[in-house]
């Protein structure tokens, strides 16, 4: 194995995120300050992004989510944002009345419920089985 092939391997893909304040503050997993994140690691960005997505869907609105979630509205809006990025896809119809769920933005909030759920029932079993310890 060539030597670069070798650091390649051992060096995992990191990048550097930067995140809202209030919603570290809020207990949400997105960062206070910058830090390194690694392609291997579980996001915890990603799990807080999802319940966001789900508050938006569920509530129709950006703020009235962003209040449920303990974050700025305009801090929800952008993380909606990139994640509409990092999907390529528009997730809601927006207008001044509210947001409505695309028929992208429908099947990802059914999957994105899903996990939500098992993530609950995975708490819930340690938690269950930790208080029989």
């Amino acid at each position: 194995m060539t030597a670069h092939l070798r650091n390649q391997r051992q060096q995992p893909s990191c990048k550097t995120s930067r995140s809202s304040p209030g919603a570290a503050a809020a207990g949400l997993g997105w960062r206070r300050s910058s830090q390194r994140r690694c392609a291997g690691r579980v996001d915890v960005d990603r799990i807080a992004g999802i319940r966001l997505f789900i508050r938006v869907v569920e509530t129709g609105s950006f703020s009235k989510a962003s209040v449920d979630m303990g974050i700025t509205q305009p801090t929800a809006t952008k993380h909606v944002a990139a994640l509409e990025a990092r999907l390529g896809a528009r997730l809601f119809h927006r207008s001044t009345r509210g947001v409505t769920p695309t028929e992208v933005g429908l099947a990802y909030y059914d999957k994105c419920k899903l996990i939500a759920r098992e993530l609950e029932d995975a708490d819930n079993l340690a938690a269950l089985m930790q208080s029989r310890v």
